[in-house]
């Protein structure tokens, strides 16, 4: 009788000396007239080889797609004819911002991918005019820019590998946007920096010539008496000079050059003093609330210039609300690891205190927001803002050592978050001791200044209090002077040709050992100050100053005479009237 249709299988055989083979048989059953099997016919083939090579095959395809399914780059294969997808991985679909499942062709994915019709039919042809050129094997185009289904801002770098004999492309994509956005903030630091120089320097030598104009000026005021003729407009001098050195110390902050005098402070402390004086900032048409959730926010920082900041953001917010709204002001403690700050160029990692200053404003475009710490930028009209507060912002907290970040929604509102590093230690005082009165004496102050309005000035300021005063226009006179003079405090610019001020202290201290040192400059320098914080122990006074100021320093350094010290010790009423004879008296007697 005919054989049936003879059945295939594939078996493994243990063998009895060992190892495994893989057969390939194909049986017949044979029966008799009746129907009963009486044998089996059939063929075996040894397929081992080919087993083993499937399995070796089967095992680099796991590794291959193990590799493009972690690997950093997206991948994707699709046929150049028909543009059905072969493969994608999850990381391609990722970076794009679609589902794996939701793309079959090319076609699917430009539509679903490019929402933008004229970005979209831009990439197309030109993948279509690379292709047809056949120049060049590879095909890349760098910082392709778009907008996800979700709502983000990508930028990619995409390469096409076209395979015309296996009727294959492969394409590869990487999210370069992080990367991107840190060349931004790089090249932004480096044009701030820039300008920070510039600025700096300009407001160096503008103080030098204020210092002169305010305080000629003061002492012109002090001279005249009411009904003169020239008093108005001596007054009228004195207070454009006042404003404009306003504007050179936003230039210093924004330089990060202004004078810092930092100490312990407790951020929930310094906000809820402000608070008052905030809330008649604002009016009463905006609601402040105060958050305070920093336990411990104990940090580092210069008080006066902190309130600056706060004083800044809190105007920028009231003029953001024309109509009122809300202002809160929030503190917290946060930490930040290493991924946060290899994302923010100016930001570290460690612990830090966060002051946040919130509005339900008219709030920013990206375009505004990214140039809002820019000198001189601003959007409100001409004659209601000098541009100069956020930028004044941004330099006040780098130098404290933290840095700024600004979220913002247009028609939603605005918040910008002040970093400042943590301290572990309690918090000291932040209202500061009692200012020193001017009183005058009869020491020998050496004045060291290469600017002669500048030195003829405090020459006759300090004169005028009643010191021997002794100049000197470089380091070079001063040390002749100091071989001959008895000196009891050297009142020297920080910057001068060929011998800076501190070296010139340093010099004079083998001369007269513990000479007492007072430094002034319009803007500080590594020579005096490391990033814009005093050296330990160095007493500087800023330029411009006041005749009053420059008094009151001197009196300070040196100590109140003796006289001046007994009677302000007394607790009791006449003790105080004596005081006020002293503070007149001293300058004339000791």
């Amino acid at each position: 009788m005919a054989g049936e249709e003879p059945p295939a299988l594939e078996f493994r055989v243990n063998l009895a000396g060992g190892g495994v083979r893989y057969i390939h048989g194909r049986g017949n059953l044979v029966r008799d007239a009746k129907n009963k099997p009486i044998r089996i016919t059939g063929i075996g083939q040894d397929i081992t080889e080919r087993k083993r090579a499937e399995e070796d095959l089967n095992k680099r395809n796991v590794f291959i797609e193990t590799l493009l399914e972690n690997a950093p780059i997206g991948f994707a294969v699709n046929t150049i004819a028909e543009g059905r997808l072969v493969f994608l991985s999850r990381k391609f679909a990722n970076i794009y911002g679609v589902a794996p499942d939701s793309i079959t062709s090319v076609d699917d994915f430009f539509e679903k991918v490019y929402l933008d019709p004229v970005l979209r039919e831009k990439i197309r042809e030109r993948i279509m005019a690379d292709m047809a050129t056949g120049e060049a094997a590879r095909m890349r185009w760098d910082d392709i820019a778009f907008t996800t289904r979700g709502g983000e801002r990508r930028v990619v770098t995409a390469t096409n590998i076209p395979l015309p004999e296996q009727d294959l492309m492969i394409s590869t994509v990487q999210d370069v946007t992080a990367r991107k956005a840190l060349e931004a903030q790089f090249q932004q630091a480096q044009k701030m920096e820039s300008i920070g120089r510039l600025a700096g320097g300009v407001a160096h030598d503008f103080n030098n010539l204020l210092t002169v104009i305010n305080g000629y000026s003061q002492m012109l005021l002090a001279k005249s008496r009411a009904g003169d003729p020239l008093r108005d407009s001596l007054e009228e001098i004195h207070t454009a000079g006042e404003r404009a050195a306003g504007l050179t110390r936003q230039l210093l902050a924004f330089s990060r050059k202004q004078v810092l005098e930092p100490r312990r402070l407790d951020i929930n402390r310094v906000v809820e003093d402000m608070r008052p004086m905030l809330e008649r900032l604002v009016g009463e048409d905006v609601e402040v609330r105060v958050a305070l959730h920093a336990e411990t926010g104990t940090t580092y920082a210069d008080p006066h210039q902190l309130g600056q900041v706060v004083m800044n953001l809190a105007v920028n917010s009231r003029d953001a609300m024309p109509r009122g709204g809300k202002l809160l002001i929030e503190t917290a403690c946060v930490e930040r690891d290493e991924s946060y700050a290899r994302s923010h160029l100016e930001a570290r990692a460690g612990r830090f205190v966060t002051l946040a200053v919130s509005d339900t404003g008219v709030g920013m475009d990206e375009e505004t927001k990214n140039r809002i710490f820019e000198p001189f930028f601003t959007t409100k009209e001409v004659g209601k803002g000098t541009g100069l507060g956020l930028s004044t912002v941004q330099g006040i907290v780098a130098q404290s050592g933290g840095h700024v970040e600004v979220y913002s929604e247009k028609g939603v509102g605005t918040t910008f978050k002040i970093y400042l590093p943590a301290l572990a230690e309690a918090a000291a005082d932040a209202g500061g001791s009692a200012a020193v009165p001017p009183l005058g004496g009869k020491e020998t102050v050496l004045v060291v200044e290469d600017q002669a309005e500048v030195r003829k000035y405090a020459v006759a300021v300090l004169k005028g209090y009643g010191y021997r005063v002794i100049p000197a226009k470089n380091a070079g006179e001063a040390l002749l002077i100091c071989e001959r003079e008895h000196i009891d405090l050297l009142l020297t610019d920080v910057i001068m040709p060929n011998l800076s001020g501190r070296e010139l202290a340093e010099r004079l201290d083998k001369l007269q050992p513990g000479i007492t040192v007072l430094f002034m400059s319009g803007y500080t320098d590594d020579a005096i100050v490391h990033h814009g914080v005093l050296e330990e122990g160095a007493k500087f006074i800023q330029k411009p100053f006041s005749p009053e100021e420059l008094a009151r320093k001197v009196r300070a350094v040196l100590g109140l005479t003796k006289r001046a010290a007994r009677i302000l010790v007394a607790d009791d009423e006449a003790g105080v009237r004596g005081f006020l004879r002293a503070v007149l008296e001293d300058s004339a007697m000791k």
